[in-house]
């Protein structure tokens, strides 16, 4: 990654937070240097007249700048010995969001402290999941037509996926704690936004492990590098690694303008967001494709759904007080609503992330959390029910077990009933009393 980003991943949200304010300090003084070398230049918005707008704001009034403009925008900012060099795999992204009004001198003190420290994983690591998804993953086998179809027999019961070793009673415990220690925030969650705090605490729970582990990439990092990976050439290797045809290689491109511009924006989104509360992107933890904070939001959602739950005044996604609440603003403003039914919340879970399993594993942790109403009947009827042959017949040992624990009942079963007594020889049996009819 690189020495900007040093093992951030292992800090609590609280020193992540603390961090990236103390960190705008070397921004700005990183800033303050840029400002001070750098040979003033005359462009068409320093020399223009006071009552024509700047390049910037001709650009966010209509959409459009001149010709001439866009060519200005692009040259490279003039530096002096003593100004912060940018590295040449930064330079056209930076011009790019210099020309769409960002402030250079921002910008260039931001790049200059990355170095050369473009990867073409992340692009790689997105483009090779998509490749394999489109031409690579085999349907699955037909089944065995002699077996039952378990969707097919309504008496099979079949179980949602869900991700292994998160529905556990350690992690019960866990959101339990996190709610009493949190539960101003999740009284937002429930008032505010009409959320059951156990679905919050339970995605949280999957998100981060409730804040332990932010992401082991720096988000910054892995948005600029996706948004500078528009051509083959930039993830030459990975794509080597794959099966490639023409028409294959056409998919690829297209694919990869696609995710860079889709980078490009929520790159951009996250330089708004720091810019706003002063903080320092640099040392901001996140995933690999870019998501920050205990909840993972994507930049571009930051402006339309995060929340400043502790009022005061900042809106800082790695404090549980404005983490918690934003996820519920964020269920809401997906239709999340009183009442909702089971397959609702699947669908709306969903669009937090297109992922079935996962949206199964955040509704079965948070029955774990606060079982429903029904639950203990249901465990009681289960207990009851008579034992069943287990689904693996060609597993011998469970056969073997099932076998012995039904031979077992049955022995228990005859030492249970009532002895049965023959009649003696030589004897009738006993007639049948005789009906009366009531008077």
């Amino acid at each position: 990654m690189g020495h900007f980003f040093l093992a951030s991943h292992r800090r609590t949200p609280a020193s992540v937070s603390a961090l990236m304010r103390s960190g705008v300090c070397c921004l700005a003084a990183a800033l303050l240097l840029t400002a001070c070398a750098a040979t003033p230049v005359a462009t068409p918005a320093a020399t223009a007249p006071a009552n024509e707008p700047n390049q910037a704001q001709t650009r966010r009034t209509n959409g459009t700048a001149p010709a001439a403009q866009e060519t200005i925008a692009a040259k490279p900012i003039p530096r002096t010995a003593t100004t912060p060099a940018v590295a040449v795999c930064w330079l056209p992204l930076m011009q790019r969001l210099t020309a769409d009004g960002l402030d250079a001198l921002y910008l260039q003190a931001l790049f200059s402290r990355m170095g050369d420290n473009y990867s073409h994983m992340p692009m790689g690591s997105k483009i090779t999941e998509l490749f394999t998804r489109k031409f690579l993953r085999q349907p699955p086998p037909p089944g065995d037509p002699s077996k039952k179809d378990p969707k097919a027999d309504p008496k099979i019961e079949v179980r949602p996926r869900i991700y292994r070793n998160v529905v556990t009673e350690v992690n019960v415990e866990r959101c339990n704690a996190y709610l009493a220690e949190n539960a101003v925030a999740f009284s937002i969650v429930e008032k505010g936004y009409g959320v059951p705090k156990e679905i919050v605490v339970a995605l949280l729970m999957v998100e981060t492990k409730l804040g332990t582990y932010l992401g082991k990439d720096n988000a910054f990092w892995s948005l600029a590098c996706m948004a500078a990976a528009d051509a083959p050439e930039q993830v030459a290797e990975p794509l080597a690694a794959l099966p490639m045809t023409p028409e294959r290689m056409d998919w690829v491109k297209t694919k990869l303008r696609e995710r860079s511009t889709w980078a490009y924006n929520e790159l951009k989104s996250l330089i708004d967001h720091t810019r706003q509360y002063s903080l320092d992107p640099l040392v901001m933890p996140g995933s690999i494709y870019g998501a920050i904070g205990i909840c993972q939001f994507m930049p571009s959602n930051l402006r339309p759904y995060a929340v400043d739950g502790n009022g005061d005044g900042r809106v800082d996604l790695f404090n549980p007080a404005d983490a918690i609440p934003s996820v519920g603003s964020y269920l809401k403003g997906h239709g999340w609503q009183s009442g909702l039914s089971r397959a609702g919340q699947h669908a709306i879970i969903m669009r937090y992330n297109k992922s079935t399993i996962y949206a199964n594993t955040i509704l079965a942790l948070a029955d774990a959390i606060n079982p429903p109403p029904d639950a203990g009947k249901a465990k009681a009827a289960k207990q009851a029910a008579p034992a069943k042959r287990p689904a693996g017949k060609d597993n011998k040992v469970a056969w073997t077990k099932f076998k012995a624990r039904a031979k077992a009942a049955q022995s228990a079963d005859k030492a249970a009933a009532p002895a049965k007594t023959a009649p003696a020889k030589g004897k009738a049996k006993a007639a049948p009393a005789a009906k009366t009819t009531p008077k």
